[in-house]
């Protein structure tokens, strides 16, 4: 099957196909889901580095979030005179991607489908490439129409932890006065915490969700790492390009999430202008914009 996107013809597979694919190299294998193109498993030496998945604790892995990362005020967006209602993360998270390219190394995954609650001509991408211990993963939004296009976009792994939180520690890439917005029902209330940490290390523990999720809006690093003294395997996630960073939990689960968006939780207040959304991208038409991030495992 061939499938027609921003000019180019790719070889697809057929569009009900739901059966997970693999990619690998000798020192990772990344098996992932054409339903939200979502990684289910990565694999390396120290085995799943990914959150299983239990659906009586949170049945997801690491969903992709498109056209918004997070919460719209009371699940709604104005947009040209017009009101949609669109729920948490968006609409990429559950639906069925075509895969564009599948190489020993690397997958594509395509969402084009028109959403009734989403007015826009686009063309979403989630591209996946190998590189040694690295897991390259880039998000490419495109506006296939003749007017302004609005999209952000975000991630949402879930790592596997061993032992109990405390035993881990989030070590940033820069010097950093670490704090963190907090929440009120999903939405930024205003309110921030100052942690005091030593050479940049933030030593986690169950408290730190009181709010449901750490939101760091300020940070200059562009990267943190997830490591514990007491295990071996750490993991570094880098975002060069996404400004915000959420980390969540589910209470005594044993998986850390540490998200890279392109946009923050809206604020207390904010009346949902999709045009005015703080971290929105404005993608002219007929252009592209892509982000990145890149996670190592050691």
């Amino acid at each position: 099957m061939r499938k027609q996107w921003n000019g180019h013809t790719y070889l697809t597979t057929e569009g009900d196909n739901m059966e997970a694919i693999i990619i690998q190299n000798d020192q990772l294998q990344v098996t992932i889901s054409p339903l939200g193109a979502q990684m289910l498993r990565i694999v390396d030496a120290h085995g799943d580095r990914l959150w299983g998945g239990d659906p009586d604790i949170w049945g997801s892995h690491a969903p992709v979030l498109f056209p918004v990362a997070g919460a719209l005020t009371n699940n709604r967006y104005h947009y040209d005179g017009k009101t949609y209602t669109m729920g948490r993360h968006g609409f990429a998270r559950t639906s069925l991607f075509t895969i564009t390219e599948h190489t020993q190394k690397a997958a594509s995954f395509l969402l084009d489908t028109p959403q009734d609650n989403y007015p826009f001509d686009y063309a979403f991408l989630v591209h996946y490439r190998l590189d040694a211990n690295r897991v390259v993963v880039t998000y490419e939004m495109a506006n296939n129409g003749t007017g302004p296009m609005y999209a952000s976009v975000g991630a949402h792994e879930a790592y596997a932890i061993q032992g109990e939180l405390s035993d881990w520690q989030l070590v940033f890439d820069m010097h950093e006065r670490i704090e963190t917005r907090e929440m009120v029902n999903g939405q930024l209330s205003g309110a921030r915490k100052l942690y005091a940490v030593h050479d940049d290390t933030l030593p986690m523990n169950e408290d730190m969700f009181y709010c449901d999720t750490m939101v760091f809006a300020d940070l200059h690093s562009r990267g943190v790492t997830l490591r514990s003294d007491h295990h071996l395997a750490s993991v570094h996630v880098s975002f060069d390009g996404m400004d915000y960073l959420m980390i969540w939990k589910k209470p005594g689960a044993p998986f850390l999430c540490i998200e890279p968006w392109c946009n923050p939780p809206e604020p207390v207040g904010f009346r949902g202008d999709l045009t005015q959304k703080p971290g929105i991208i404005h993608i002219p038409a007929g252009d592209r914009v892509q982000k990145t991030h890149v996670i190592t495992l050691r």
